[in-house]
């Protein structure tokens, strides 16, 4: 809040400065030589806390985009992955299949032997 209401007062004074009447069009009090002088040391005060939050916010930026760069290159590797992963599943299901077939049809054809064998017995 310290910063706000220095800003302020600086914006507030430039103003009356540059256009030599006050909000209410009474003419402007020259501000004294003292008060002009702590005007332009916070002023370069806040020069300086806004370049360097600047600096902080494009650091913070640059950290949130590697973040996010990350994240869909992980993304994409687990998709491929899952794709991956998927096809072999896919293919032992049916390999699967393949030998539950083959299966039983050789059940089918052991129980027919066993039957022609019974047949021919009787």
């Amino acid at each position: 809040m310290k910063i706000y209401r220095t800003s302020l007062l600086y914006v507030v004074t430039l103003a009356i400065l540059v256009l030599g009447t006050t909000a209410s069009g009474q003419q402007a009090k020259p501000i004294p030589r003292a008060k002009a002088t702590i005007i332009r040391k916070d002023a370069g005060r806040l020069k300086l806390q806004l370049s360097q939050f600047s600096d902080s916010v494009a650091l913070v930026k640059k950290d949130i985009d590697n973040s996010i760069d990350q994240i869909k290159n992980d993304l994409d590797s687990m998709s491929e992955m899952g794709e991956m992963e998927s096809l072999r599943l896919q293919m032992a299901m049916d390999r699967l299949s393949k030998m539950m077939s083959t299966l039983s049809n050789l059940m089918k054809k052991i129980s027919g032997t066993a039957q022609s064998i019974t047949r021919n017995l009787k």
